[in-house]
């Protein structure tokens, strides 16, 4: 009969005791309180084993904590990507409007350059001097996973032709979910999903989708294999009591 293998030997224990095989827990950074910001919170963090930078991880999947938040404050955080050792940063995947205390979760991001990650893009807004407590954690994987990207986007001008939010990459996706959310407008804007190879020649990737007051609208494309990506205000949108409104554009491969 084949004896057990001992997980101990051969590896640093904390890949057996904190996250599992492949999975190895990684706290960040401990929990902070940061005040009214517009800026990314910790230190440039490299994955792999200590000492052994960037060896064995293919994919991180990231957690964020937030306590004692003041009263009316938002928090928005970004996963940033270094392609060059922290020198300069690319967005992979935005967290959801955090309102209220919790800890909220990515799914497992693949790495697509492995030099450096950073909890970047983070605004904390709210009324007075707004602060929170906020602290982040990491689960690095051995494993490959499917490449998976999801942005978000308050920036967009809905009442403006051909506004554009920034444009993203998204090589190796094929697979691609766009949606609009609006609050109260009097005649919604109608948005087109685009595609290039260059960022700078743009072209349609099969589809508009038409904003509804109070509503979210989506629209979901597969089989297109665009290297960077965007979406633009094809027909612009006229509010009356205010122009409350975020894009969200999702890339994975299937």
């Amino acid at each position: 009969m084949a004896q057990a293998a001992d997980q101990g030997a051969g590896s640093p224990t904390d890949i057996w005791l904190v996250g599992g095989f492949g999975g190895v827990l990684v706290n960040d950074v401990p929990t902070n309180l940061v005040e009214n910001s517009d800026f990314g919170f910790g230190d440039a963090m490299i994955p792999g084993i200590d000492g052994m930078p960037n060896v064995g991880t293919n994919a991180n999947s990231f957690s964020v904590t937030t306590s004692d938040m003041s009263e009316g404050t938002t928090v928005d955080v970004s996963i940033e990507e270094s392609p060059d050792g922290g020198n300069t940063w690319v967005r992979i995947y935005d967290l959801s409007r955090i309102t209220e205390d919790g800890t909220y979760y990515t799914p497992v991001l693949p790495i697509t350059w492995g030099t450096a990650f950073h909890y970047g893009g983070i605004a904390i807004k709210g009324g007075g001097d707004p602060y929170v407590n906020i602290g982040g954690n990491r689960i690095m994987h051995s494993g490959q996973v499917p490449f998976m990207r999801s942005f978000i986007d308050r920036s967009i001008d809905m009442e403006t032709l051909d506004s554009v939010t920034p444009t993203y990459f998204v090589d190796r996706a094929n697979t691609f979910s766009a949606t609009l959310t609006l609050g109260d407008w009097t005649t919604p804007p109608v948005l087109t999903l685009e595609g290039s190879e260059d960022a700078l020649n743009w072209y349609t990737l099969n589809g508009t989708f038409a904003g509804v007051a109070n509503r979210t609208t989506n629209l979901n494309l597969t089989d297109v294999l665009p290297k960077f990506a965007r979406v633009r205000v094809s027909t612009a949108g006229v509010s009356e009591t205010g122009d409350d409104h975020f894009v969200t554009l999702k890339a994975i491969e299937n």
